[in-house]
């Protein structure tokens, strides 16, 4: 999941610690605290920039030397992606938490649904086989790099199917139709 905040740098705290005094005057940690960090120079899709200029209503932008046209707000937008949170359990749970925080009307960031390359079919997702994605792709006539890129980027990034697509760019693979 990725989320834009409108604001560069937005930190939310996700989960608290939780922490327990011990008679000898150390405290041992119940529960680790996850935050979410997003970062102002991390790349933003098209796609992406377009949802959140569409979403926020940025207040006191800047102007211009002409002192008429406003400054492109990109620069306040931040981004994270939880495929950075390394723990399975805790990703889930900072997803769930951001999905509330969205129900309850927090407008500090949005969830971005839509991926910046399109899948290339419908059901391209649930095809297990890699033979069958690189004869679909040729014979349907993809553009290859584009479904390699949307694999490695917005899919499963599965090693079989990359290595079948870039197979066909190097003409190693014949397919029969």
């Amino acid at each position: 999941m990725r989320l834009i905040a409108q604001f560069a740098n937005y930190r939310i705290q996700v989960r608290p610690m939780r922490v327990r005094g011990l008679g000898d005057g150390t405290a041992e940690t119940l529960q680790e605290p996850i935050y979410l960090q997003f970062q102002h120079d991390a790349v933003m899709y098209d796609n992406e920039v377009k949802e959140a200029k569409e979403t926020f209503a940025f207040r006191g932008q800047y102007q211009h030397r002409d002192e008429a046209t406003p400054v492109d707000p990109i620069y306040r937008l931040s981004v994270f992606d939880t495929k950075n949170i390394a723990d399975a359990e805790d990703r889930e749970i900072a997803e769930a938490f951001m999905r509330d925080q969205i129900a309850q009307g927090n407008t500090d960031f949005i969830i971005v649904e839509t991926t910046a390359i399109p899948r290339p079919w419908p059901n391209y997702d649930n095809t297990k086989d890699p033979k069958k994605i690189a004869a679909k792709v040729v014979e349907d006539g993809y553009t290859v790099q584009d479904v390699i890129d949307y694999e490695r980027l917005f899919g499963q990034n599965r090693a079989d199917v990359i290595a079948a697509l870039e197979a066909i760019e190097t003409d190693e693979v014949v397919v029969v139709a």
